[in-house]
């Protein structure tokens, strides 16, 4: 699951709302559409952990200019950016991203040790849908693959630091007849990563260590599950607000015995408030 998840990637792609839609016809049926593309500010407040397993956080609260893009080859919105590679009624195929930004503060239980760098991640990512047609609520299965990143903006540094793979149930976004005007979707999905990323952010160099904190190596496999769920609501033409949620827990993963986790679980919120500020005149139908 927006400082610099890094915070561009990983905030607006939890938190960031597209545009409304209309109603079209076409051949004497209501179709709906929508803008092939917006340009969006959007005003995010968000509360994140400084890691899965802290029990700090950080309050970012930033404006974030975003493209919302609904091409055939490339798509940009609330769940990320994608290059699209396949696409066909039960199967999608493309390149997403994700992201986490640095702590805006040092990190108690991370005293002496070094400071947590942004993350950003990038990979192929599949979509199957066990129903093709993709009614309201229908799930379907989303996976990723991807390589970690870590930079600094300080040093103008990017490291890769590993691999993280994801398997997410999700539901189909709702617009409920009765209020139009809300759109909501949730999903929920389990991780694994290589002991590159659990180093990362669970080490304990041996000079590091104190009493308190002893020497750890993390190391590869299991990471934690996770549920997520947004709704937003289109207060006019060119202005809606949305809230996200994600609840992260880690009982079970590889590195729930760092010394460095001080909770099992963890949650992160936010809400942005968008205004859409051009879009295309040029309409393509609402896929679903």
């Amino acid at each position: 699951m927006s400082a610099g998840r890094a915070l561009v990637a990983g905030l607006a792609a939890a938190l960031l709302a597209g545009g409304g839609t209309v109603a079209g016809a076409a051949g004497g049926a209501a179709m709906e559409t929508e803008p092939l593309w917006e340009v969006n500010l959007g005003i995010g407040v968000a509360r994140i952990p400084h890691y899965r397993g802290s029990d700090e956080h950080s309050i970012y609260a930033v404006p974030i200019p975003f493209l919302i893009l609904r091409g055939r080859l490339v798509e940009a919105d609330r769940e990320g950016v994608r290059s699209v590679w396949v696409r066909r009624s039960w199967i999608e195929s493309d390149l997403s991203f994700s992201g986490h930004p640095p702590p805006t503060s040092r990190t108690r239980a991370r005293e002496g040790m070094a400071r947590l760098r942004a993350i950003g991640e990038v990979g192929p990512a599949v979509h199957l849908y066990p129903e093709p047609e993709r009614p309201p609520l229908s799930p379907y299965l989303w996976l990723t693959a991807r390589a970690v990143f870590s930079a600094d903006h300080r040093e103008l540094s990017l490291r890769h630091e590993g691999y993280r793979v994801s398997a997410w149930v999700v539901l189909q976004e709702v617009r409920p007849d009765r209020a139009p005007e809300w759109r909501f979707s949730a999903s929920a999905g389990v991780e694994w990563i290589d002991r590159g990323v659990a180093g990362l952010l669970y080490d304990v160099p041996g000079e590091a260590a104190r009493p308190d904190r002893p020497p750890y190596r993390a190391g590869s496999g299991y990471a934690g599950f996770s549920a997520m769920g947004y709704a937003e609501r289109t207060l006019g033409p060119r202005l809606s607000w949305g809230i996200h949620g994600r609840w992260d827990n880690i009982d079970g993963a590889v590195f729930a015995d760092s010394p460095l986790v001080r909770r099992q679980n963890s949650v992160t919120i936010g809400s942005v408030l968008t205004w859409t500020l051009f879009a295309s005149e040029r309409r393509v139908p609402v896929r679903r």
